[in-house]
């Protein structure tokens, strides 16, 4: 087993397969929307991109083009759905 990165506060994790077999991870932690990414299996984890400094619940999916999509409900009380979309 290999921890993808801290819990920071996060919990209820979402993780994600592209068709090319990479391994996409989001969840909501106390400094906002964590992301990580592996490209060998889950053996090791680099840390993504930050889209948002408030977090509520996240998700993450893949198409099948392999473009990456991350929602979060975001959590500075407006309740508010945002959803992100990168190519790379």
């Amino acid at each position: 087993m290999v921890q993808v990165g801290p819990q920071d506060g996060g919990g209820e994790p979402s993780i994600a397969s592209g068709p090319e077999g990479n391994l996409y991870v989001s969840y909501p932690s106390s400094s906002g929307m964590s992301f990580f990414r592996s490209f060998d299996d889950g053996a090791s984890w680099l840390k993504g991109g930050f889209a948002q400094t408030a977090s509520g619940d996240t998700a993450v999916n893949v198409d099948s083009s392999g473009a990456v999509y991350e929602s979060n409900l975001n959590g500075d009380n407006t309740l508010q759905g945002d959803v992100f979309k990168s190519f790379d």
